[in-house]
């Protein structure tokens, strides 16, 4: 039995604004809280440790690597997040030269596995607070392949923040994106079509520009029971 159909605006969990961003994107959705205030996530719940250094200051992680553009991931390192779809896509186009650094944010399962696929990429383990900020503040372009989420709060998240993102066509997420507008909808467990859209992203800045704008103001000017009135038609079985 489905979930009742809100009647107004629903407060998306753990969004974190990029730096620019103005007040009304951040304030678009709202952190849902626990019981005792405390602000909580709903969705990619992520557990272990971090991987890198924690006494690296907020930031330092995502900095500059010669100019390349950089790729996020955000979510649990798993492998039924089609993440190996992401590892060949990723290798393929920096043997083709293409200047692109991916960041995987998160833990999981298959890290171990993912880190030896891709020893160049860069994984920051599990980010919250300012440091989570930062790498959605530092990305270009958000990559999300997953054909399991039913919602995604991270697009959103990376929507809110000004980033484009692409998404496969199979799951929720892809109903959170106009394609070509404020993002890229890819067919799944395609490595092709997922490295064809990063690959004309990352060679079209202003594209990309465009698509930043466009993100932001999707979410501000999104009507929040008709999106999950769309979702509910999309996924009802």
């Amino acid at each position: 039995m489905r979930a009742a159909l809100p009647n107004d605006t629903p407060k998306i969990s753990g969004l974190i604004g990029r730096p620019r961003a103005s007040k009304s994107t951040l304030t678009a959705v709202a952190a849902a809280e626990t019981n005792d205030g405390a602000p909580a996530r709903a969705s990619n719940n992520i557990r272990g440790q971090r991987v890198t250094d924690s006494t690296r200051p907020l930031g330092s992680f995502f900095g500059e690597y010669n100019g390349a553009v950089h790729l996020l991931y955000v979510g649990r390192i798993s492998k039924e997040k089609d993440l190996d779809v992401l590892a060949q896509a990723y290798r393929q186009l920096r043997d083709e030269g293409l200047p692109i650094q991916l960041y995987l944010v998160g833990d999981g399962p298959y890290l171990q596995a993912l880190h030896e696929a891709m020893p160049e990429a860069i994984f920051t383990g599990y980010l919250r607070g300012k440091e989570l900020a930062a790498a959605y503040a530092s990305a270009d372009v958000f990559v999300f392949p997953s054909t399991t989420d039913t919602f995604g709060n991270v697009v959103i998240e990376a929507q809110a923040s000004g980033v484009p993102v692409i998404v496969s066509d199979t799951g929720g997420p892809k109903e959170l994106v106009e394609e070509n507008v404020n993002g890229v909808v890819t067919k799944s467990h395609d490595v092709e079509d997922l490295a064809r859209a990063i690959r004309d992203l990352v060679n079209d800045k202003r594209k990309r520009h465009q698509m930043s704008r466009q993100a932001r103001q999707a979410v501000i000017d999104r009507s929040w029971p008709g999106a999950f009135r769309k979702f509910w038609t999309a996924t009802e079985i």
